[in-house]
């Protein structure tokens, strides 16, 4: 994939990794640009691992422009400024995502790219990102800077692996970056520390390392050169916030969704419960697809399902950019 930086219209600057593949030989109905948001401690490399990790190989098969997206403060993207009283990290980003990055991306890539919509594709903590951005569009279309046909979200969930222990301190829990987090204290329009999450200890938690989930080869350097520092204020909000304000936006959300969570996610419960307690909050999706997937770790995208996960997830955001010309045909005829 190729980098890009893409001035934004408040000084700030937003940057990542491209790849448009060549146009269809043959006419299509819609195209999606497909815009993705990593998860904590990555960049867009996330989705551009390695050769053998890379949203492009299936982008390319498929035909399908892919920009993703390094999110603010992280590497050379721009960071936002230091979070006010009352403000979550992930109500504040997916803002900014919504009201100024996005319309910047479809006014440079849309025409370009040959889009007729743009479908995100969310990791992790990206994923609660994108659920703000898309709730977020789908409560006023009309006034986006840019069309929005569909969402995927993957390594998050309804319930916790591990809930947060209040008066808990590294004593007495098994996990020292947890327990940073859960005792941690936000101090309004103050630079929060970042949370130290050593790669041995990320490989453990996301990729189940020791369990033959992914390529020995992507833990050989790989997932090292993977890993970025990021601010506690991330993780803080999704396991002390996110739980009590997420539905409120998922319920707004009225585009085809699609949800993957692996069977051996660290972080996430994945019975069929709180997959189905997931699915049934997005009540107003046109579409709504939620499954565990067999032998996958909460990186699903780097794991030995990855290529998979990321064709199906491809074919999916095609689907909803057709969906979208479609439904927006049949309106002007009525």
């Amino acid at each position: 994939m190729d980098p890009f930086t893409l001035p934004l219209p408040d000084g700030r600057q937003t940057t990542g990794l491209l790849c448009f593949p060549s146009k269809p030989a043959h006419p299509v109905k819609g195209i999606p640009l497909v815009v993705t948001i990593h998860g904590g401690t990555y960049t867009a490399s996330y989705y551009d691992a390695d050769a053998a990790h890379t949203i492009s190989n299936p982008a390319k098969a498929l035909g399908i422009p892919v920009v993703s997206l390094t999110r603010p403060g992280y590497a050379e993207s721009t960071a936002l400024p230091h979070l006010q009283e009352g403000e979550t990290w992930n109500q504040v980003h997916g803002t900014y995502i919504h009201e100024l990055i996005l319309p910047a991306i479809w006014k440079a890539y849309g025409a370009k790219s040959g889009a007729t919509s743009i479908v995100l594709h969310s990791h992790s903590i990206g994923a609660s990102i994108g659920i703000v951005v898309t709730a977020l569009h789908n409560r006023n279309p009309s006034t986006a800077g840019y069309p929005l046909s569909g969402l995927v979200t993957s390594g998050i969930g309804a319930k916790l692996m591990h809930e947060p222990a209040e008066h808990s301190s590294s004593a007495d829990n098994k996990n020292d970056s947890l327990s940073q987090i859960d005792t941690f204290e936000p101090t309004p329009g103050e630079e929060a520390p970042n949370v130290p999450w050593p790669t041995e200890v990320k490989d453990a938690f996301m990729l189940r390392s020791t369990e033959g989930l992914c390529s020995p080869t992507l833990l050989q350097g790989t997932t090292a050169k993977l890993n970025h520092p990021s601010s506690i204020l991330e993780p803080f909000d999704i396991r002390r916030q996110w739980p009590k304000y997420w539905k409120d936006y998922a319920k707004d959300i009225t585009v085809p969704h699609m949800y993957g969570l692996g069977s051996e996610d660290g972080l996430w419960k994945t019975e069929k419960q709180w997959i189905d307690e997931y699915a049934a909050a997005f009540s107003k999706s046109a579409r709504m697809e939620a499954a565990a997937l067999p032998l996958a770790p909460h990186c699903i995208e780097l794991s030995y399902l990855g290529q998979a996960w990321l064709a199906r997830t491809l074919g999916f955001a095609a689907e909803c950019a057709v969906w979208d010309v479609l439904r927006r045909e049949r309106e002007v005829k009525q």
